[in-house]
């Protein structure tokens, strides 16, 4: 097992005892706002501020696994050749190469061949 699902264990056994691991903000966040219509801002207090734990560290904790991401492994992958074509490689046709009307007496007959 990793240092992770160590955590995960951790935070249930103290946390989840009736609570039933609420560390998805998703699952704490909503029931929360609609207690603070009936009970008042004490939801946010209570347990000596414990929405740090459902709410708030998933989303700090996201943004630091991205950066040691970003440290540890993906400044070290080089970057893929790029096989696309820039847009000033690719010039427009010029004005004089461009398809015109043609004129009844430009048009030359099968016979005058």
């Amino acid at each position: 097992m990793t240092l992770g699902h160590y955590y995960l264990i951790v935070l249930g056994t103290c946390c989840g005892m009736n609570l039933g691991y609420p560390i998805n903000p998703a699952r704490d966040l909503g029931p929360r706002i609609f207690a603070t219509f009936i009970y008042g801002p004490e939801v946010w207090t209570f347990h000596n501020y414990y929405f740090w734990i459902p709410i708030i560290a998933p989303l700090f904790g996201g943004v630091f696994a991205g950066w040691l991401y970003h440290v540890c492994i993906g400044a070290h992958i080089p970057d893929p050749p790029d096989f696309y074509v820039s847009r000033e490689a690719i010039e427009p046709p010029k004005p004089e190469t461009r398809l015109t009307s043609v004129e009844k007496e430009d048009l030359i007959k099968d016979d005058e061949k």
